[in-house]
């Protein structure tokens, strides 16, 4: 078996490849790690300005939920026109 083996590999060079021919590597994976940079960057800040318009929009909406709660609304009233809001403002983003 050991033989067989022995006599398979043989048949294959295997080598490990010469420094120059990384070099042609190198412009590539400078461009995949910026892509990859810029893309997490664009992620990260998509997420504070996001975070920055429903913070805003609570903050403008808490006095008229509160007008409302204290002429009589249920939460049903207007939790309804609030998660609307956020999902358009979230799909426009």
């Amino acid at each position: 078996m050991w033989s067989t083996l022995k006599c398979r590999c043989s048949k294959y060079s295997i080598t490990s490849k010469p420094p120059g021919e990384f070099r042609g590597l190198a412009e590539e994976r400078v461009t995949a790690m910026l892509s990859s940079f810029f893309a997490a960057l664009a992620l990260f800040l998509d997420s504070v300005v996001l975070y920055g318009l429903m913070s805003y929009a609570v903050t403008r909406r808490t006095r008229e939920i509160g007008i409302r709660v204290a002429v009589g609304a249920n939460r049903k009233m207007f939790s309804g026109s609030c998660s609307e809001k956020r999902s358009l403002w979230c799909c426009s983003a």
